[in-house]
């Protein structure tokens, strides 16, 4: 135990300074690598996410990717992403096998408007958001969260700003 305290670098009374520094030392001298598989099996986080989307061959969903992989690097996460292109059944597959793999999350970017995939991740306790892609709820089905683009006001401004160059 004294090691992993050392190692964790939290302040406590329970390791000398001096200890520590001997452990941190030791520790780069045999090149430690800490196992995260075992650390989560404590933390109950795996600071991994899941990103789930139709193919990199886009170059918007490649953009999308490279900027969600971004953002969560530098909130501490890494990300297993999937490319879905063979329709549900490969979603599917690509949900379940981030799930078992114990994601902290997915992001979902291959959802169909009536999707059975979306359906069931909303009984499952692993935290979700579609991005760039909504589903049409059944009645009396929660909200899922949501992330996107606003086509409307976009065209909306655009073309108030359109107008506003034409008078030029």
């Amino acid at each position: 135990p004294i090691f992993s305290l050392a190692l964790e670098g939290k302040k406590t009374t329970r390791v000398s300074q001096g200890t520590r520094q001997r452990i941190l030392e030791i520790a780069q001298q045999l090149n430690y690598q800490p196992n995260l598989i075992a650390r989560s099996l404590v933390t109950k986080k795996s600071y991994t996410l899941g990103l789930v989307i139709t193919t990199l061959f886009n170059p918007f969903y490649a953009e999308l990717s490279q900027d969600i992989i971004d953002r969560s690097e530098e909130m501490g996460y890494h990300v297993f992403t999937c490319s879905v292109r063979g329709g549900l059944q490969s979603e599917q597959g690509a949900v379940e096998g981030l799930i078992s793999r114990g994601v902290d999350g997915l992001i979902i970017c291959s959802a169909l408007r009536q999707d059975p995939v979306i359906k069931n991740l909303m009984n499952h306790r692993t935290p979700f958001v579609l991005a760039m892609r909504k589903t049409e709820p059944a009645t009396g089905d929660p909200l899922v969260d949501f992330i996107g683009v606003d086509n409307c006001l976009g065209g909306y401004k655009a073309m108030e700003h359109y107008k506003g160059r034409a008078h030029l």
